[in-house]
């Protein structure tokens, strides 16, 4: 599983149009929110599948398992990601809800307005982008708080799963190490370091650490520093070298092998191929 970091100009929040091509299954803490804006998608949550075509919702709760499939290369999507960081100790009491309407169309009037309407601005704010930065971040942050209220008030836990709910305490008592990560990933970060940051001896933040992500702690980093290598691939033209050394890696020929590991192809071959997608629908 790759863990999706919040690295968007290291906001406190993730709020972009994605031109969608899949995410292998992953979890975070932070929730999610989808917006399909053109062609089609297929997210698998929990092991329910949902199918998303212009308009559909879906939100994905924290710590829930999902992997994301594209079968069109013409998909566009609101991608909202937001938690700790933003919300800072009051996200805990999100952390554990499960919502009773997580897949929904945006122009379904029985959708309260304090849902619908915030989503609706955010997706005006980003196709129509403000020259203000700074007034549109405070305008993105305004209507995030307005759906985290909401949540916050009338969502529940009734039915989630004994496997998330121990999932979610295992990854609560790690908060810290995984915050620590997504600091100082290109720094080089020991076993030691992170099982401090929670307040850890090593052997028993191995043992957790594992139980909690399904991985040890060095793959949870490489996958995480990979997930930082894609988006710089994807937003930048950063020489491969550049990009290697920004996402924490001692060489390019160590990204090439984990890479290739991990994603099934080379960092030059999966450049290219969204280059070419974005091409093609530009």
């Amino acid at each position: 599983m790759i863990y999706h970091p919040l690295t968007a100009e290291q906001k406190p929040y993730d709020v972009r149009i994605w031109h969608c091509d899949g995410f292998k299954e992953h979890w975070h803490s932070n929730m999610d929110i989808y917006v399909c804006l053109q062609g089609q998608l297929d997210i698998r949550v929990e092991g329910a599948d949902h199918h998303l075509t212009p308009g559909d919702t879906l939100f994905v709760a924290s710590n829930e398992i999902h992997e994301i499939f594209c079968r069109r290369t013409d998909t566009y999507v609101l991608l909202i990601s937001f938690g700790y960081s933003l919300l800072g100790q009051s996200y805990g009491a999100l952390q554990s809800v499960c919502f009773d309407r997580p897949f929904f169309h945006l122009a379904d009037r029985t959708v309260p307005d304090e849902i619908r309407i915030p989503l609706e601005q955010i997706r005006t704010l980003l196709q129509s982008p403000d020259p203000d930065a700074i007034a549109a971040d405070w305008a993105l942050c305004s209507c995030l708080y307005a759906i985290a209220a909401y949540l916050s008030k009338h969502s529940h836990s009734f039915g989630v799963s004994k496997e998330r709910l121990l999932r979610t305490r295992q990854l609560s008592q790690l908060q810290e190490t995984l915050r620590y990560i997504s600091r100082h990933y290109r720094e080089p970060i020991t076993l030691t370091q992170a099982a401090a940051a929670a307040g850890y001896d090593t052997s028993y933040f191995c043992k957790l650490f594992r139980s909690a992500t399904g991985m040890t702690f060095h793959r949870y980093l490489n996958e995480y520093r990979i997930s930082v290598v894609c988006q710089l691939l994807t937003e930048t033209e950063d020489a491969i070298s550049v990009v290697a050394e920004k996402a924490g890696f001692p060489s390019q020929k160590k990204l090439n092998r984990l890479f290739r590991d991990i994603m099934g192809t080379t960092p030059t071959q999966y450049r290219k191929q969204r280059t070419l997608r974005n091409t093609l629908h530009s």
